[in-house]
């Protein structure tokens, strides 16, 4: 019977943190960050734009090689 308890406590930990860091993982956040937490579109613009300006110096400087 206390296995039983084990793997169903498990299983709910288990499927909670899944969906919270799949959650997150969606929405492009860190896994462990809250995931009620308001996003505003000024900062998801934000780190595009840095991602962008960096994949485009590492292109940038792999063709001037």
């Amino acid at each position: 019977m206390s296995y039983l308890n084990g793997l169903i406590i498990g299983l709910l930990l288990g499927g909670i943190l899944g969906f919270a860091g799949g959650y997150n993982h969606g929405r492009d956040a860190p896994i462990l960050s809250n995931p009620f937490q308001k996003r505003d579109l000024g900062s998801r613009l934000e780190r595009a734009a840095e991602n962008l300006l960096e994949e485009t110096r590492r292109q940038i400087h792999n063709a001037t090689r």
